[in-house]
């Protein structure tokens, strides 16, 4: 009796078996044929031959004589032929399928991976050597290439996927490639080169400087700095229709060509009170930055004019009739109309002097500077949390949050500057200049002003980083 392997198939047999089977098999079928000729009456080869016709012959083939010679009585001594065992289990093939996929709302690699069948273990350990990496996750929209391979394991009947290769770009300069090793991945990092455009973007107050500028196409975030750098020299009340701003800024493509951020203000100019008001940052090397006017003088001054992004003034400094107790006294600072909610920030450096709660004042902060001058606010919703009296403040430092606490007729900030104990007006008093430009600035800040020109008559500056580690990014 004959056993063929499942499906006749040979591909469990070595070489060698392969062809021994082969001969096997072709003097068998030899024998049967030589048998049935030698044995047949109507056959000239066999001793019993007696001369019939062709006509016989067919008669006697038509009646089936042939199929009393079976091949499996020749055979019937054959040897049995069973499949021999694997000498080693399958590991891997060598089929690739490689899938690019873009990253819908929601899809995470670790997702992906399994929705294609890959191992849950072996998508987290591909998950946690990217983020030991500090690979950020990709956002939706993100291109991933991933190449899989199939494992094929015959002792259980499975084939299943897994994980050769992946490739995505984050989409900010830095690519990521992982492979198998062992049992974990191993993630190189490539970091791309990033081409940086500045750019000078212009434009008039027609509504508010906030929703114009962003209408021109600058971030959100570089509208708040410009804010915050005029609020040291700058009265907002000055600021009409019509007047003109500019913002000078970089921003940032990668190696497609693909804009993947932007970086800090450059240089800022705005008109308010029939002034034209130019500032540039200058960057030493040892990566400090300050701001400068056309003349190379520090704008920053001791104390900010307005501590609160885009607030409104509503009342200013002198006598005035109170709001809430209905008689005439001194008003010993100005006031800031603002939603709730909006940060104040500390006027200049210094030492939390008092921070409690009164009932006229509400929520107050009191920031002494120098031996001469003082800063305090008042009204605030809340403090700023970790905020403790006694301790050190920078100039720009979120302090606390605009409220209406206290004797109040709605959410604002009530701001006041004493010089040697004695309230003075912040708006009106020219308030003293922090520090001075540097010599060695000069350079550096005549090559800023010349990019600005270079700008302003329409022609390109163009930087190349080789690595986009060298640029701030916002």
């Amino acid at each position: 009796m004959i056993f063929y392997p499942s499906g006749f198939g040979l591909s469990g047999l070595s070489a060698l078996k392969k062809r021994s089977l082969i001969y096997k098999t072709a003097g068998f079928l030899s024998a049967a044929v030589f048998l049935t000729l030698f044995l047949s009456p109507h056959s000239s080869f066999s001793p019993f031959f007696n001369g019939a016709s062709s006509v016989d012959v067919k008669s006697d083939l038509n009646a089936g004589t042939l199929k009393n010679f079976e091949l499996t009585a020749a055979l019937a001594d054959a040897p049995e032929i069973i499949t021999p065992p694997l000498s080693r289990p399958f590991k891997k093939i060598a089929s690739v399928e490689e899938k690019i996929i873009r990253l819908r709302r929601g899809d995470t690699i670790e997702s992906v991976l399994i929705d294609f069948g890959a191992d849950k273990t072996e998508a987290r350990q591909l998950k946690t050597a990217l983020y030991q990496k500090g690979a950020a996750a990709p956002k939706r929209g993100a291109m991933l290439k991933i190449q899989f391979k199939r494992k094929a394991d015959f002792e259980n009947g499975e084939i299943s996927p897994y994980v050769a290769h992946l490739h995505f770009n984050n989409g900010a300069g830095v690519k990521y490639d992982a492979a198998p090793l062992q049992n974990t991945f191993k993630v190189t990092q490539t970091f791309e080169k990033i081409t940086g455009k500045s750019q000078l973007i212009t434009g008039k107050v027609t509504r508010s400087l906030y929703q114009d500028a962003q209408e021109k196409g600058v971030p959100p975030k570089l509208i708040a700095e410009f804010i915050k750098v005029f609020s040291y020299s700058v009265d907002f009340r000055d600021l009409k229709k019509n007047d003109n701003f500019e913002f000078g800024f970089e921003t940032f493509h990668n190696e497609k060509s693909e804009k993947i951020g932007y970086g800090e203000l450059k240089y800022v100019m705005l008109t308010a009170g029939g002034k034209k008001h130019r500032l540039y940052k200058i960057t030493d090397v040892n990566g400090k930055s300050g701001w400068f006017d056309k003349t190379g003088s520090s704008n920053k001054r001791m104390l900010m004019k307005t501590p609160i992004d885009g607030a409104r003034l509503s009342s200013g400094f002198g006598s005035r009739r109170h709001p809430v107790l209905g008689y005439t006294r001194m008003h010993r600072g100005v006031d800031f109309a603002a939603p709730s909610g909006t940060p104040i920030y500390a006027s200049g450096d210094g030492v939390i002097a008092r921070k409690t709660f009164s009932r006229g004042f509400g929520n107050y902060v009191k920031i002494k500077h120098t031996s001469v001058y003082s800063t305090a606010y008042a009204h605030m919703q809340s403090f700023k949390k970790g905020l403790r009296q006694g301790m050190s403040v920078r100039q720009g430092d979120v302090i606390g949050y605009v409220g209406t606490t206290g004797m109040s007729t709605g959410p604002h900030l009530h701001y006041e500057v004493h010089k040697n104990g004695v309230p003075i007006n912040p708006m009106s008093k020219k308030l003293p200049l922090l520090q001075k430009a540097n010599k060695e600035f000069e350079n550096r800040f005549k090559a800023a002003k010349a990019e600005i020109e270079r700008l302003r008559a329409g022609k390109e500056a163009i930087r190349v980083y080789d690595d986009i580690r060298k640029v701030t990014m916002i």
